[in-house]
């Protein structure tokens, strides 16, 4: 009897263990906001899993993203259902990089 309940102590510790791994979130950018300017106007990029929106001025860029890493990739549209947009980002501290189908690259900052 002393052995099974060490042994099942030991089983439901491992699958604790299991599912704290599971439920861990590999999502860095996941509820988070960050800022950049360009030519003197504020870019906001707004994550919210798995969905994320890029402002500038009036103009909206819309989409969903993965994360791999340190890569963040991101596909969407120009205002709703206006030109493709596709990004890559590397993520490296508090900045993120985006370079997109145009090869234009911006640098945001976490807020």
């Amino acid at each position: 009897m002393k052995y099974l309940v060490k042994r099942f102590l030991i089983i439901f510790s491992v699958m604790l263990i299991g599912l704290f791994f599971v439920a861990c979130n590999n999502d860095p950018v996941n509820r988070t906001t960050w800022s950049a300017t360009e030519d003197g106007m504020e870019a906001v990029l707004t994550f919210n899993s798995p969905n994320f929106t890029i402002s500038v001025g009036e103009d909206t860029i819309e989409g969903s993203y993965s994360v791999s890493g340190n890569t963040v990739s991101m596909a969407g549209r120009e205002d709703g259902a206006g030109k493709p947009f596709t990004g890559t980002g590397t993520l490296a501290g508090n900045f993120l990089t985006i370079v997109d189908n145009n090869n234009n690259s911006l640098m945001f900052e976490k807020q």
